[in-house]
């Protein structure tokens, strides 16, 4: 039987997805019907400033406003609608500051803030299509056995151990 963590295993897949952007700097990106403003805590503003190239690598169109103030014009193609893009772009530059001790490059880092915010959290209810995809998607991945944090991304419970487990 094989168990996969949808969380790691989702922050994994969008991992390798947004280096394989930022290195390659192809990206698509979706734009807002009515641009959004952002407003931030000043030093939260301040570090969505210095992160704004990466994100527009990434497919953010995003513009400093002033103020503490943003305008979101479109958002990476196929971004995770779990969340509010406020939410993510909150839970980016927390998690793209906790990683800056971990002494990453701009571009990893940034894929890992991402991943990380945007990612599939578990608990979530998936369909049995959005399962399928998930497990295709890992598997196509170059390294599906850990998140970018390294947590397992599955594990495989054997028959042995299972009936093991009922007979003991």
């Amino acid at each position: 039987m094989l168990v996969i963590d949808q969380q790691a295993a989702h922050e994994r897949i969008l991992y390798e997805h947004y280096l394989d952007i930022l290195q390659s700097g192809e990206y698509t990106s979706q734009k807002e019907l009515f641009p959004r403003t952002i407003q931030l805590d000043p030093v939260r503003a301040e570090f969505l400033k210095n992160m704004l190239s990466p994100l527009h690598a990434v497919g953010f169109e995003l513009e400093d406003f002033g103020h503490n103030s943003f305008i979101l014009h479109g958002t990476p193609a196929g971004l995770y609608e779990g969340d509010s893009v406020e939410v993510i772009i909150d839970k980016m530059i927390e998690q793209y500051t906790s990683n800056l001790e971990l002494q990453l490059g701009v571009q990893e880092n940034m894929a890992r803030s991402l991943s990380f915010s945007a990612g599939i959290k578990r608990g979530r209810r998936l369909e049995k299509e959005e399962m399928q995809r998930l497990t295709d998607q890992l598997f196509g991945c170059s390294m599906p056995y850990k998140s970018p944090s390294g947590r397992k991304c599955f594990f495989i419970l054997e028959l042995d151990e299972l009936s093991k487990r009922f007979t003991s």
